[in-house]
């Protein structure tokens, strides 16, 4: 639990990710869980949270649809921050899509700065919650929709 707890303040996906592959975390109990989650939360991460509500589906049951919105913003927003420096670059979600599912690669000047398991992430987080997120230009925010709506609007 402690190098779990670490591996959160620190902001340590890679590491999060390592431990969390280990045999012994499944004996954390329900309430170990949740500090887990809810740390990662307070940390700001949501890399880090949707990392351990994959791992641990039942936490991810108890989320409201609305927390699941927030999340899936949340993660794209961030991601988007890591690569563009920009709190929600143009395109990103389509970017971020087509690169999680292996559809296209980031280009030469973003290799370094895209991580190819953070897009996979986002995808797999998405896919699991049925949400995605996009730009709202009318309200100039991000805003979620499912992934059903995301389907159509890639069809188009």
């Amino acid at each position: 639990m402690k190098e779990l707890e670490s591996a959160i303040l620190e902001s340590n996906p890679e590491k999060l990710n390592n431990l969390l592959n280990k045999v012994e975390i499944f004996k954390l109990s329900d309430s170990d869980i949740k500090e887990l989650i809810e740390l990662s939360k307070n940390k700001g991460i949501a890399k880090l949270e949707t990392t351990l509500l994959l791992k641990f589906k039942t936490e991810l049951d108890s989320y409201s649809d609305k927390e699941k919105e927030i999340s899936i913003i949340a993660l794209i927003e961030e991601l988007s921050e890591d690569i563009y420096c920009s709190g929600w670059n143009d395109g990103i979600e389509q970017e971020l899509w087509n690169w999680g599912n292996g559809i296209s690669e980031p280009n030469e000047i973003f290799q370094k700065r895209v991580v190819k398991s953070d897009a996979k992430l986002a995808v797999e987080y998405g896919k699991e919650i049925g949400l995605w997120a996009v730009w709202n230009d009318d309200e100039s925010e991000p805003r979620a929709i499912s992934i059903r709506d995301w389907n159509k609007k890639l069809n188009k």
